[in-house]
């Protein structure tokens, strides 16, 4: 899927925007820490935080965005995005 991505990208010098949890799209090794954005809630409003120099060394040692990121991003009590019946 990642390959098309960039073929449209390429074929139309567009930029890209993908909001994703997607394990199966984060995992492609070809997405690079400078690719990645990460939006956090906060008081203030919504902050846009770029790939830290912890993130850059593990995605450089050869981990996925998916392996990386993800356990950064993942509810802290994920029980509250449940309904109890």
């Amino acid at each position: 899927m990642f390959e098309r991505i960039q073929k449209m990208r390429k074929k139309g010098r567009r930029q890209i925007i993908i909001s994703t949890h997607s394990r199966d799209l984060l995992s492609d090794k070809s997405i690079a820490a400078n690719e990645i954005l990460r939006l956090e809630p906060s008081d203030e409003g919504t902050q846009i935080l770029a790939s830290d120099a912890k993130d850059r060394e593990l995605l450089n040692a050869g981990l996925s965005a998916a392996e990386v990121i993800l356990p950064r991003v993942a509810p802290k009590n994920v029980n509250q995005l449940s309904q109890a019946f």
